[in-house]
């Protein structure tokens, strides 16, 4: 503290006055007094004044025993917003509201304290900054900041943690013959309409530099919009030499999409991803110059190894860069955090900070009106359709996509630049799907890649079962062994490039094995090369249809009479009934749709969140998992017919009807439906409640 404030507090405390010597004398103090009492010290000063300089004083002991009452009511109060050391509701909006609020509690003439005085009553919240001198410490609270770092769990975390460690290894081991990416959509980049620039809405942590003469930087302050570009992250990863070491080091390749022209799909990330290997990791630009490719990625909609669309992608890029081992694994759900791709956002968000953007206006002025009289993106994309709109849109989109381009560009991840790729044409797409008509089957259409249309299809099937490898987590992909014992057209036509000395080492990316107790998994060395299964993935041992206390707790009967409609798991596909007490309004059906357009839900989860008016509602049942069949209200609704499906797999397509069948629905009073490749598998028809035949035919 500088010795004229040491003096002018002594003077207000002291009530003492003393004359100046001498005018400059006379005007600095002044200057000194009028700095001290317009500043925020200015309360704390006549509180010290009340105290007689004492901070210890218990002048406003009333006013503190009466805040600790409080800060132990709400203490007790926000366990039930607690999860561990986690706290989602703060105390108090502010130190004001604070005061407000303990002096509504309290008797009229009770000393009421500063805010300033309230706030050094906590605790500070750097303790090594000189400031944190001034706090007393008298309450068990502080001034903090909500971090975004809380993470969903799921059952398969651990498992999926452990793959991802497994195939880091793998990488490792062939990191002379491997080349691996870890792929990443990002958040939607907003663009505002011609003149109205909407913030890309990263919180910038930094101040941007400005040109002094220069406009403000200024933006829309509403989030609506219908244009917007979605950054591809692909992460090739330099490989280390210990799996201990950091995988968040390489190469960046970033591709902008139009979310209008360039909607998501496994094909176009597929494509996508040949044209970077051709132009970046391919010496003759056709084929990649590494033989084992592998791809990370966070299992969204398009990269779910589950899905036959991904299947085929992986097909294609296996084809088209004639590789020899191609791997696409992904992380649990909500496990998203565990992707190095993910951490590139943290890169890209410092060429996105107080940036606000907005296109071109359109040369036809027709095509302009018609945009703006969109509604949701469903219009715009049929708008598209058009040739003439999709070119004077993409023309308006452009000096933006370029703006963005440049500013990623001039970023670098530990000295590498990012690099900037064209996103796939539909053309490139239609060229990258020719592969799998000319080598597998031309009867193949590109939208026609589910399940059921890979098994119709003899020699893809064929494919799949000779070369592939297929968990929940994880896709492969190999060309047989030279010395096989049977013929394989692929691998005649494309034997492998891999040395004879590499070969014999060169098998699957193992699963998880639980060790004997259970308690952790088996190293890399102790289950390469050797035969395992996902048998030990938690979802997969979880019990059928196990009771959940959430499905005992619920008021609304979880009946045929009370079904709503259903919802799709975004894991599984299958169909999840929806209950509810009465016909859903129009504000549950809205809710209900967006949780289909979110891609959130999977089995056994809740519908809503728990916070939500919705949560007891509208709800389904939770005590289901991904191998749990079909429940039996969806075929039994009372309110409404859905169409029929697999009782186990859930497919609508292949149903099985034949003599059995109808001889089974003759002895039965519900028999499920069964498509073609589950009775392939070995199972049988559900029934339920069968027919006193006999005995009816007796009586007559």
């Amino acid at each position: 503290m500088s010795p004229l404030l040491c003096y002018v507090i002594c003077i207000g405390i002291s009530q003492k006055i003393s004359v100046a010597q001498n005018l400059p004398y006379r005007m600095m103090l002044t200057r000194g007094c009028l700095s001290f009492f317009q500043n925020v010290m200015m309360a704390l000063f006549f509180d010290l004044r009340t105290m007689i300089g004492h901070a210890g004083s218990t002048e406003f002991d009333q006013f503190w025993e009466e805040l600790d009452k409080y800060f132990n009511e709400v203490s007790t109060a926000a366990q039930e917003r607690r999860h561990g050391e986690n706290t989602f509701l703060p105390f108090a909006i502010s130190v004001s509201e604070l005061r407000d609020t303990i002096t509504s509690r309290l008797p009229d003439n009770i000393p009421i304290p500063s805010t300033e005085w309230i706030r050094l009553q906590f605790w500070p919240k750097h303790p090594t900054s000189n400031r944190a001198l001034q706090h007393t410490g008298r309450f068990k609270a502080r001034f903090a900041i909500q971090q975004r770092q809380l993470r969903a769990d799921h059952e398969d975390s651990k498992f999926a943690g452990w793959q991802f460690r497994l195939l880091k290894e793998f990488a490792i081991k062939h990191r002379d013959h491997c080349i691996m990416f870890c792929l990443d959509d990002k958040a939607i980049v907003p663009v505002g309409n011609p003149g109205l620039p909407i913030s890309t809405g990263v919180r910038g942590h930094n101040s941007s530099i400005t040109t002094l003469q220069g406009n403000s930087m200024n933006a829309l302050d509403h989030d609506f919009h219908l244009c917007g570009l979605i950054p591809s992250v692909a992460l090739k990863v330099d490989q280390p030499e210990s799996v201990s070491e950091s995988f968040y080091q390489g190469q960046i390749h970033v591709t902008l999409k139009d979310k209008i022209l360039s909607p998501s799909s496994p094909l176009r990330h597929g494509c996508e991803m040949v044209n970077i290997v051709r132009k970046t990791y391919s010496q003759n630009e056709v084929y990649c110059d590494k033989k084992i490719m592998i791809q990370y990625t966070d299992g969204g909609p398009d990269h779910r190894t589950t899905y036959g669309s991904v299947w085929i992608a992986s097909i294609l890029q296996f084809a088209a860069l004639d590789l020899d081992m191609f791997v696409t694994a992904r992380t649990a759900p909500m496990g998203s955090w565990a992707n190095p791709a993910e951490r590139c956002r943290l890169l890209l968000n410092l060429g996105l900070q107080n940036v606000a953007l907005a296109r071109e206006r359109m040369n036809d002025d027709t095509n302009e009106k018609k945009i703006g009289r969109a509604k949701c993106l469903d219009d715009v994309r049929k708008l598209a359709v058009a040739p003439e709109f999709r070119y004077d849109y993409k023309e308006s989109m452009k000096p933006v996509t370029d703006r963005l381009n440049e500013r990623f560009t001039r970023l670098k991840l530990k000295g590498v630049p990012v690099m900037k790729n064209d996103p796939a044409t539909d053309d490139d797409i239609e060229q990258f799907f020719s592969t799998l008509t000319e080598l597998f089957d031309e009867n193949m259409k590109l939208n026609q890649l589910r399940m059921d249309d890979i098994q119709k299809s003899h020699k893809v099937r064929d494919f799949i079962e000779r070369h592939c490898k297929a968990t929940h987590y994880v896709f492969q992909i190999k060309k047989c062994s030279p010395d096989r014992d049977e013929n394989c057209w692929y691998c005649d036509l494309r034997p492998t490039s891999l040395l004879e000395d590499v070969l014999p080492s060169l098998h699957f990316v193992p699963d998880p094995v639980l060790t004997p107790d259970g308690m952790h998994y088996e190293p890399f060395q102790s289950v390469y090369g050797k035969i395992t299964t996902d048998k030990d993935r938690p979802s997969r041992k979880k019990e059928l249809g196990a009771s959940n206390p959430r499905d005992i707790e619920h008021k609304i009967p979880l009946v045929a009479g009370k079904v709503r409609t259903f919802i799709l798991c975004v894991e599984c596909g299958k169909a999840c009934v929806v209950y509810s007490k009465g016909t859903l309004q129009a504000q549950e059906n809205i809710a209900v749709r967006r949780v289909c357009e979110e891609n959130v839900y999977t089995c056994g989860s809740s519908l809503f969140l728990p916070d939500s008016l919705l949560y007891n509602a509208v709800v389904v049942r939770e005590g289901l998992n991904c191998q749990s069949p079909i429940e039996a209200t969806y075929y039994s609704s009372k309110s409404t017919a859905f169409e029929q499906r697999c009782f186990y797999c859930g497919s609508t397509q292949n149903l099985v009807e034949d003599d059995e069948m109808e001889d089974l629905r003759q002895r039965y009073v519900s028999v499920r439906p069964l498509c073609v490749e589950c009775k392939a598998d070995g199972k049988q028809a559900e029934t339920r409640g069968e027919k006193n035949v006999g005995k009816k035919q007796r009586k007559k």
